[in-house]
């Protein structure tokens, strides 16, 4: 009655399947079984070897200041972390100062990333792991990390009032939103609050006395003035052709003993989206400090879409009225059609069938634009947590702040990487949906 993996003997001769139990899973009313069976049957790494614990071993609990050393110093300031309630790595932190009329105005934007880099040595047992994986994995009720806790949870994750090693991208904004200056840099800071994006809804868009005071002025008056500015942000990207798809995701509840027993629409509002747009500008920035140096680097690349696929969901759009007879899928009439259609009854499967006519983004040591992004530079710099394309971004950017030489034929080894960790990634995204389908199923029965 358990479900097991089996390795099957290869020799193509045999007259009937042998194989050897290399692992059991558990019965099918185990609690949490249909996670080891999507682990099992899209063969993600869920174990740490040996190695990697031993390398992770020496780490110290805390900081100490000698790693502090030629960093810039950036502890004085407000950075804070806005993440989901229930994650446990933060990689990202958000600075941002209003620049004196006086100076031209415009803002200083400061995104603050987890230096992973600075653990992970290169070539051994932690970087070969992460590799491995390529990326973390999220179920409903569960990760899948691609490095361990201590580094994902802990060293690397930047949490409240600690110090923590980071890299920052910082982008000085015009008033028209050029970016007219960027800086790269490796630093320390000290996050001053974790927070939800619910309590940024609740303290700046919802403005509840409450929960202002829970934050304080200073916090409220920058994160206000980051809200602005990522809603400006957001107008001009679309201005330029980017696609604006939001697609739905779903957000299970679990009952005390872990059993699916709701679902509904996961919530998205401002916060999210500004967090979105500050990320998407720092990653731009970076891929754009690579290519301006012509110094190889890993990008991330959306190639523009077949024109066939794309005529074919304009007959399907039009055949509902969604596009005009004569009106081609640009992405300035695309994106007309999804605001037409947000909130309502079309929006779930007009989404799915304009993804599935775009073609997939991917890595690619080869520099060839982002087309749903309307970006000509474009790469993963913010989740070096979470995703190794990341991880290398920061080595690379490391190795050239340091004016260090980068090694023969990287550019090889980079596309090798590339084809890596976009297969690992559509090896999770497959896994994810596969568990969604499972827990969906689980609160049907």
């Amino acid at each position: 009655g358990e479900l097991v993996s089996v390795r099957l003997d290869p020799d193509p001769d045999a007259k009937q399947l042998r194989g050897v139990v290399v692992a059991r899973l558990g019965k099918k009313t185990d609690l949490k079984i249909e996670n080891r069976l999507t682990a099992a049957l899209f063969n993600l790494r869920t174990t740490f070897p040996d190695a990697v614990m031993r390398e992770l071993a020496p780490f110290p609990t805390t900081i100490p200041p000698e790693w502090l050393e030629g960093r810039e110093d950036l502890r004085d300031m407000l950075p804070c972390t806005v993440d989901p309630p229930t994650a446990k790595d933060f990689d990202d932190a958000i600075s941002l100062e209003v620049l004196p009329p006086g100076e031209g105005g415009g803002w200083l934007l400061g995104v603050h990333i987890a230096d992973v880099s600075h653990f992970v040595a290169e070539g051994g047992p932690l970087d070969e792991e992460a590799r491995l994986r390529g990326t973390s994995v999220y179920f409903p009720d569960e990760a899948i990390p691609m490095i361990p806790d201590r580094l994902s949870g802990d060293l690397c994750s930047l949490r409240e009032g600690v110090d923590r090693l980071t890299m920052t991208a910082w982008m000085t904004l015009s008033p028209e939103l050029e970016v007219v200056e960027s800086r790269l840099t490796e630093s320390v800071i000290r996050s001053a609050r974790r927070l939800a994006y619910d309590q940024v809804k609740e303290a700046c868009l919802d403005r509840s006395p409450r929960h202002r005071a829970e934050l304080g002025e200073p916090l409220c008056a920058m994160l206000e003035e980051a809200l602005v500015l990522s809603r400006r942000l957001t107008q001009a990207r679309l201005g330029r052709g980017a696609m604006n798809l939001d697609t739905e995701e779903a957000e299970f509840i679990f009952d005390a003993e872990g059993r699916p027993v709701d679902a509904r629409r996961y919530p998205r509002h401002d916060a999210h989206r500004m967090i979105e747009e500050f990320m998407l500008l720092a990653n731009e920035t970076v891929a754009r400090f690579f290519t301006r140096k012509k110094i190889p680097s890993i990008y991330r690349i959306h190639d523009e879409p077949d024109p066939l696929k794309l005529e074919i969901f304009a007959e399907v759009a039009r055949s509902f009225g969604l596009l005009k007879p004569k009106e081609a899928p640009t992405p300035e009439h695309l994106n007309a059609m999804l605001d037409k259609i947000r909130g309502g009854p079309l929006e779930a499967m007009i989404n799915t069938l304009l993804l599935r006519s775009l073609k997939k983004a991917e890595y690619s040591a080869e520099n060839i634009g982002h087309s749903g992004l309307a970006l000509q530079d474009y790469l993963h710099f913010t989740s070096p947590i979470r995703r190794y394309p990341d991880l290398l971004v920061h080595r690379l950017l490391r190795k050239v702040l340091r004016g260090q030489p980068l090694p023969a034929g990287v550019q090889s080894h980079l596309a090798v990487l590339a084809k890596g960790a976009s297969d690992a990634e559509q090896k999770a995204t497959e896994a994810e949906r596969e568990n969604d389908k499972w827990k969906a199923c689980l609160l049907m029965k």
